[in-house]
């Protein structure tokens, strides 16, 4: 069941941006066994999964800022990589692959928004079969991670579109924050999340293809 908790008119977007981990593929496990692993080889103080789990959505270096401290970012992401790299690639969540599918045949856009690196997204989305229903890719190391709006910016401005035009859809605060920031028409969370009073354009969905309905549904009521 789709649960419609904003009040403003909406569009029918013209592009979907998606988060990645979390949203579209369930690789937060294999995210905490690399960190934990990286930080185990380098000899880092130990911490805890929970810990870890917390913390990812973020950008790497504030990740690391928050489990380690002061920890040299560079080193650890090298090693992260290729203990990422050498495990078999997470499965996509149930549903994606038929909802991106089904978006294709809406002529709706599609870009992957992402705090991940570049390497490890295109990887899994080869691995995934999905590559070829993604229009951009806009990940962290090259603009600025979320919460800051920049990367979902550029998806509009490279999309030639306006911020009405485009839905944000996401699992973490930082997805709630950066599409607040850039004033996109909609912000649609897989994860039951604490939302702040000032965000009205949010809308919960327990399955993806629920993101199907949204695309058809009447603005305020529920499908």
């Amino acid at each position: 069941m789709v649960n419609i908790m904003e009040t403003s008119m909406s569009v029918r977007p013209k592009l979907i941006c998606f988060d990645w981990d979390g949203t579209l593929i369930d690789s937060f496990d294999k995210i905490a066994k690399c960190i934990l692993e990286t930080g185990k080889q380098l000899k880092l103080k130990p911490v805890k999964l929970a810990q870890v789990k917390a913390k990812i959505g973020l950008s790497f270096h504030e990740l690391l800022s928050g489990l380690y401290g002061e920890v040299d970012v560079s080193a650890f992401q090298k090693q992260y990589e290729r203990i990422y790299l050498d495990l078999a690639s997470p499965l996509l969540f149930p549903g994606c692959a038929k909802m991106l599918k089904r978006l294709k045949e809406e002529d709706v856009l599609v870009a992957i928004v992402t705090n991940k690196s570049r390497l490890s997204l295109e990887i899994e989305l080869k691995q995934t079969g999905v590559y070829h229903y993604i229009d951009s890719i806009w990940v962290a190391e090259e603009y600025s991670a979320k919460p800051s709006p920049i990367m979902l910016h550029h998806a509009m401005s490279s999309h030639q579109l306006l911020s009405e035009e485009v839905w944000m859809v996401g699992d973490s605060l930082p997805d709630v924050y950066a599409a607040y920031a850039a004033d996109v028409s909609k912000v649609v969370l897989v994860e039951d999340l604490p939302i702040p009073k000032w965000v009205s354009t949010a809308t919960l969905i327990s399955d993806l293809n629920e993101i199907i309905s949204l695309l058809t549904a009447d603005v305020g009521a529920e499908v």
